[in-house]
């Protein structure tokens, strides 16, 4: 009775559902995720896919007893609340500090982020869209992609996208502040196991919710995703906190490893395409050259050669025949 008591009282997330070895492929859902690892705080996942249920119309939200939260802030501070908290040593300055590195990656690494996954065409159209229909419960899945698209669009374009008509000067404005925010970090981490010293905290957990997806997920366009892999300590940053608080399981491993087999295969054969085509190409030239050879060495095709110059004078004798002397006249 008392285990069922404890059962009932747990905290639920709402959540999106994890991907290519991430427990959850939304960033948001992964800063409560973590901070609630680095707390201890005990949490009941519920990998609904369905922001629809939301409030708010986004996940996660938490649930517990007769309070629902929907907004991060809400849950982090509620967390607190429980005594689930990982900041209550942190100083004035070191508080102020957190603030404004959240404050840098909410504006500036955020859309890049979301212009990566939702408004980039290939990305959108052969990675994001898909996999949001293949995951999302029927029958939101038919919509839902489109929602979240110009929700993505009607967000950038009010933000950083205000004042900028032109595409492309407005992607390169976003990954260049994305870049500088990135090697930002890369500095301020330097060769630390965590940006908050030798135990993680909220900080952590932000940075490694913004930046997991971005790493992990087999974009096609890899602009952004090619300059955080340069940053070496970032990296390995993100893969410690997977290793140490969210280690998959023997199945997920397994899945993990079809999944790189898949990729690999698809990206193989993409690269491979064009040489494909060559190869097929020049064997269709040989065997033609081959059929020919052989019908003409069998005499099914004969070929008569024509003495070209014989034949033009044997024509202007024939003519002369015809043209009337100067005598007649």
């Amino acid at each position: 009775m008392a285990a069922s008591m404890e059962y009932e009282s747990l905290m639920e997330l709402a959540i999106w559902k994890g991907d290519w070895g991430l427990p959850s492929v939304d960033s948001s859902c992964l800063i409560i995720m973590t901070y609630a690892k680095f707390a201890g705080a005990p949490l009941k996942l519920l990998r609904t896919n369905n922001p629809i249920r939301s409030p708010s119309g986004y996940l996660p939200f938490l649930k517990h007893e007769d309070k629902l939260f929907t907004r991060p802030k809400e849950i982090v501070d509620y967390l607190r609340q429980q005594n689930y908290g990982v900041d209550f040593e942190l100083s004035s300055l070191q508080s102020s500090e957190v603030l404004a590195y959240v404050s840098l990656l909410e504006q500036k690494l955020t859309p890049a982020l979301v212009y990566t996954r939702w408004l980039d065409q290939r990305n959108y159209t052969e990675l994001t869209n898909p996999w949001i229909r293949r995951n999302s419960p029927f029958p939101f899945n038919f919509f839902l992609p489109g929602h979240c698209h110009r929700r993505s669009q009607f967000r950038i374009s009010n933000t950083v996208g205000q004042h900028m008509s032109d595409v492309k000067l407005l992607e390169n404005k976003i990954f260049k502040d994305a870049q500088v925010c990135l090697n930002s970090l890369s500095t301020r981490l330097g060769e630390a196991e965590y940006f908050s010293g030798e135990m993680p905290a909220m900080l952590d957990a932000v940075v490694f919710g913004y930046l997991a997806p971005l790493l992990k997920m087999p974009l096609l366009n890899k602009k952004l995703q090619s300059h955080l892999r340069g940053c070496k300590n970032l990296c390995l940053f993100i893969d410690k906190i997977l290793l140490r608080y969210f280690p998959s399981s023997p199945e997920e491993l397994e899945e993990q490893r079809k999944q790189q087999e898949r990729l690999h295969k698809k990206q193989a054969e993409v690269s491979d395409f064009p040489n494909k085509r060559r190869n097929k190409i020049i064997a269709a030239l040989f065997a033609i050259t081959g059929m020919v050879g052989y019908a003409l060495l069998t005499g099914i095709v004969q070929v008569e050669i024509v003495d070209e110059n014989h034949s033009d004078n044997q024509d202007l004798e024939e003519e002369m025949q015809y043209v009337p002397s100067g005598e007649d006249e």
